[in-house]
């Protein structure tokens, strides 16, 4: 059997008539036998098995590799509960928010953000790449006024669907921040994507209706306790003194 290179035969490596130069140029036989394992994982072989130059000259003088998929786009849906009784949490609720931006920031993934209140669900944050810091905007957000929860996940359905249809494959995450002190608990519909209950009640007395929406809903709970770190804390203080 004629002498071949650390891979396998003679005729597969480019560099097999000289195998001096070969390891001087790539370094050990073990690293370029990683390397091209490597290569030969990414081949597709039909392709290059059909391809015409290939079956022109009865040997493989082109190979084909397989296309590297995307990461699929990751969404970030909040929504906050800025209702009169949720005023007492909203600077925890804001905190919350902020670190959360800030780890999306990070990861490169989309962020939205809507507030309820009164009888309106606002958008106070258009999707797009998370931004560094939030806490100019949240600043802007106020409390008072009704819990419209049902308009507001409403809203959120409407949004998950428009997202799919533009940019089929991206996986969003939905997020409620609220103390769940609404009379329209028992109309929601389980969202057409995951989602995080975060309970922001802290009341004296605690109804612990959030923890039974989530159970509902099929969907993870925390209680905004639970969230608070160092890092939020001192977001929060930034949102309220800038």
């Amino acid at each position: 059997m004629a002498a071949g290179g650390p891979c396998g035969k003679k005729a597969l490596s480019p560099a097999a008539g000289n195998g001096r130069a070969s390891r001087s140029r790539s370094g050990s036989p073990s690293r370029q036998c990683g390397d091209r394992v490597g290569d030969i994982k990414r081949i597709d072989w039909p392709a290059t098995l059909s391809a015409a130059e290939n079956l022109r000259q009865r040997q493989l003088v082109q190979l084909k590799k397989r296309r590297q998929r995307p990461a699929p786009q990751r969404l970030h849906l909040l929504l906050l509960d800025s209702s009169g009784s949720a005023a007492a949490s909203l600077p925890l609720a804001k905190g919350v928010i902020a670190e959360l931006s800030r780890h999306c920031y990070l990861q490169r993934e989309q962020l939205t953000l809507f507030s309820f209140a009164g009888e309106r669900v606002e958008r106070r944050l258009k999707l797009q790449r998370a931004p560094k810091r939030l806490a100019p905007l949240l600043q802007r957000i106020g409390a008072g006024g009704g819990t419209p929860l049902a308009e507001a996940m409403n809203q959120a359905q409407r949004f998950i669907r428009q997202a799919r249809a533009r940019q089929p494959g991206c996986e969003i995450q939905l997020y409620l921040l609220s103390d769940g002190r609404s009379r329209a608990l028992d109309q929601l519909q389980p969202p057409e994507a995951p989602l995080l209950v975060i309970d922001t009640e802290c009341q004296p007395v605690r109804l612990g209706r959030c923890r039974t929406l989530a159970a509902r809903l099929g969907a993870d709970y925390r209680h905004i306790d639970s969230l608070q770190t160092a890092t939020g804390a001192t977001d929060n203080q930034e949102t309220e003194n800038e």
